[in-house]
């Protein structure tokens, strides 16, 4: 039984943050994905900021129920 994965990459290019989700080519191992996207963008123009690994439930799950919806309109979402 294999395991797919999402890979969500967040990148800068000059002083703009943006990001990349990579659904279409789910990833059975995400330690070899993450490697081989770093290494796609190596280049001096673009920083990654961050990869996130996730499996596809956890995905959906956040796509049908995103966190920042569930609080209250008084209070602020920062993330986990």
């Amino acid at each position: 039984m294999f395991d797919y994965f999402i890979l969500t990459v967040w990148f800068e290019i000059n002083n703009k943050l943006f990001m990349k989700t990579y659904d279409r080519n789910l990833v059975t191992d995400c330690e070899k994905a993450i490697i081989e996207l770093a290494e796609k963008y190596d280049d001096p123009r673009v920083r990654v900021k961050h990869i996130l690994c996730e499996s596809t439930e956890m995905f959906a799950k956040k796509k049908r129920n995103p966190p920042w919806k569930n609080k209250k309109s008084n209070e602020r979402y920062f993330g986990d």
